[in-house]
């Protein structure tokens, strides 16, 4: 393009606008001649604005040659920065904002339920991210975004995502397991989570509390030869072995990993009294809870020692491990003096805490990754500034956050946000990459799935106190590229379960359909089945290529559903168990509780109720709370009752596991109690009590 047009086009767009001093012609000049050794700068010579554009996004976090820009290539980059402050919500990023196409950009104007979409935003030094929350926590819309000469400086992220060939969507059978024995029931296969139970085959780990202490119990898994071998209290090992912890009183190590022999134990330590933290700087640091990974040698379960220790301030969230590189989110409140996260006592770089898209802030999410393959190391880390709400979903090679925020519209209705956050991840490296933020906000994980590089998911929102359900298809930039709106007006979504270009998701209020959607051509999905069914599935399982296990509620008690998805235009509900007098089950909303193999043709899972009964004394009735565990079988097109196995001690924050190992099936419970049940004719043949 010629300069003279260039300039026209400028002076045309601009000639209203108030220019900043700092960026008038005369002092722009100089502002470069300061700053042209400073890496957070960057300027190129150009010759048209469309090259400007270029030149700032792919911009490159090292250190690059800098020189002089021409008179006509400073004057486009003034009108562009202008046009952008004309153009776009001053709480988008403008840099960002030039990197939408035309098309992305037309889709969302069609898409009314789109708020926004933008990268991630970081800093070059504390001090500015100390400005941006003291300016941002209470309120996101102020002029803070307004002018150039506030505008913190933007470190934009650079490189290709992890290439990792392995598909990120599977078809949900039993997940990471031998012929041998089963493990956790995960989201995604490959990607292993963290338990209060596991299993190595071989021998049972359970962790529990007592008395303000964790405990771990190792049980020698052999049939009717099952027996504790030793119990170990975790945390008088770690005060034992580490100064920096002795203070530290209340321990809720929560969940752990199994990796040949190493044992990972993860959680949250609190302090006594002052919940004071000390970091590597001798500075203090008021803090409570404190993140802790444990690595445990197990080579010998006679003796098992404890190898190494990591720390996060901030409470334990969630963690996923896959190659052998463990992945670990906590969750850290600031204050406007300690915005510094902290990992292992030093303070991470200003350039790895990067800010969500978020209207308000108050806590960081903190990713930490370490090699476990061979002797245990801290890989990476990084912070995300955002409002402190999380949901995780774990792909085959990215990691998404979701974040739900609630906000009022100019009519003063509700309106539900979901900030989804994407990080790519391989070895250990992990990567901030897009964000976008919808209407709306999803029911659990299952909700959500990638599959061939599309992200597809269901969400409902609350549009004039009326529930509207919407699915999504997303491309790895987050574009919208396909949907589907108002499904089922007045109802919400209670599940969901996607295989292959498949997907299958539940609504209940009044009818309760169970929807079936082909999304073959993510740019045109399209709603192929419906089957319309008393009560619903709050999660769904599939048991093989041709049907689909779900477990849910009918009437107020626990229900067990099988599917015939042979032909998913015609799904059919080929039969269905009401445990009557059974009105929850912890296999609702936790994917792990559930114990699921086709191949075995088992299914187990722990369910409350109450009995009614009459007061001996005083002759009124009583209501009793008690709870079994069940096991199933799916013959001959029937739900079949293998075994209920009364539990006398059902407390709050009790869980209970089922697994199998060799011909066993065991259910261990965190209160110690291990039964060990026969394959062969599902009879009890061992019970240890603790």
């Amino acid at each position: 393009m010629d300069e003279k047009k260039v300039l026209n086009i400028i002076k045309s767009e601009t000639e209203n606008e108030n220019i900043p001093d700092k960026i008038k012609p005369e002092n722009i000049i100089n502002l470069l001649g300061e700053q042209h050794e400073d890496e957070r700068f960057v300027s190129v010579d150009i010759k048209d604005a469309n090259a400007v554009v270029s030149a700032i996004n792919n911009k490159k976090k090292n250190k690059v040659k800098k020189y002089v820009v021409a008179t006509a290539a400073l004057a486009a980059t003034i009108g562009i920065v202008l046009l952008g402050m004309k153009l776009f919500d001053k709480t988008s990023d403008i840099v960002n904002d030039n990197k939408l196409s035309n098309d992305k950009q037309t889709v969302d104007k069609q898409n009314t339920n789109v708020v926004v979409n933008s990268d991630f935003k970081t800093f070059s030094s504390y001090e500015e991210l100390k400005k941006f929350v003291k300016e941002n926590t209470k309120d996101m819309y102020d002029d803070y975004w307004a002018d150039l000469d506030e505008m913190p400086t933007m470190d934009m992220l650079e490189g290709d995502l992890p290439t990792n060939d392995t598909d990120s969507s599977y078809n949900d059978t039993d997940r990471n397991e031998s012929p041998d024995y089963s493990d956790t029931n995960v989201r995604t296969e490959g990607v292993l989570e963290a338990d209060c139970i596991k299993t190595d085959g071989e021998y049972i780990y359970t962790l529990y509390f007592s008395y303000d202490s964790v405990y771990m119990s190792v049980a020698k898994a052999a049939g009717e030869d099952t027996e504790i071998v030793k119990e170990y209290c975790i945390s008088d090992m770690l005060k034992e072995k580490y100064d920096d912890l002795s203070h530290f009183a209340d321990w809720n190590m929560k969940e752990m990993l199994v990796l040949e022999d190493k044992i990972i134990i993860l959680g949250d330590v609190f302090s006594q009294n002052e919940n004071i933290f000390f970091n590597n700087y001798g500075e203090k640091k008021v803090y409570d809870p404190v993140s802790l990974v444990v690595v445990l040698d197990a080579s010998d379960k006679t003796n098992i020692n404890i190898a190494d220790k990591f720390t996060v301030n901030g409470s334990y969230q969630e963690c996923r491990m896959t190659n052998g590189y463990l992945y670990v989110v906590s969750k850290d409140f600031y204050s406007e003096e300690n915005v510094e996260p902290i990992v292992d006592g030093d303070y991470m770089e200003c350039n790895e805490v990067y800010i969500c898209n978020c209207k308000t802030y108050n806590s960081y999410l903190v990713f930490t990754s370490y090699n476990m393959n061979e002797k245990p190391e801290l890989v990476d880390s990084k912070a995300v500034l955002n409002n402190g709400s999380i949901e995780m979903y774990v792909s085959g090679k990215n990691i998404y956050l979701l974040s739900n925020t609630y906000e009022y519209d100019d009519k003063g209705y509700g309106v539900n946000i979901m900030e989804i956050s994407k990080f790519g991840y391989e070895n250990g490296v992990i990567t901030p990459r897009n964000q976008r933020e919808l209407k709306g906000y999803i029911d659990d994980v299952f909700c959500i799935d990638e599959y061939n590089d599309y992200l597809r998911l269901v969400v409902t929102r609350f549009e004039q106190y009326t529930e509207i359900n919407t699915l999504y298809v997303l491309d790895s930039e987050l574009n919208i590229k396909g949907t589907i709106d108002d499904i089922a007006p007045g109802e919400r979504i209670y599940s969901a379960r996607f295989t292959g270009d498949i997907g299958y998701f539940v609504t209940f209020k009044q009818v309760d359909p169970l929807f079936s959607v082909d999304l073959s051509d993510p740019t045109n999905p399209q709603i192929i089945g419906e089957l319309k069914i008393p009560g619903f599935s709050e999660y769904m399982h599939i048991w093989d290529e041709n049907t689909m296990f779900g477990i849910g509620e009918e009437d107020g008690f626990i229900k067990l559903s099988m599917f015939d998805i042979t032909d998913p235009t015609n799904v059919i509900e080929k039969d269905k168990t009401i445990l009557e007098d059974m009105y929850h089950s912890s296999a609702l909303y936790n994917h792990k509780a559930i114990f699921i193999n086709g191949e075995k043709n088992v299914i187990g899972f722990m369910c409350e109720g109450y009995v009614v009964g009459t007061d001996q004394i005083y002759g009124y009735d009583t209501i009793k709370s008690v709870g079994s565990y069940y096991l199933y079988s799916y013959e001959d097109g029937k739900f079949v009752e293998k075994l209920e196995i009364p539990m006398e001690s059902i407390y709050y924050g009790m869980n209970v596991r089922g697994m199998y190992i060799g011909e066993y099936i065991y259910i261990a419970s965190t209160t110690g109690d291990i039964i060990v049940v026969s394959m062969d004719n599902y009879e009890i043949v061992k019970t240890i009590k603790k």
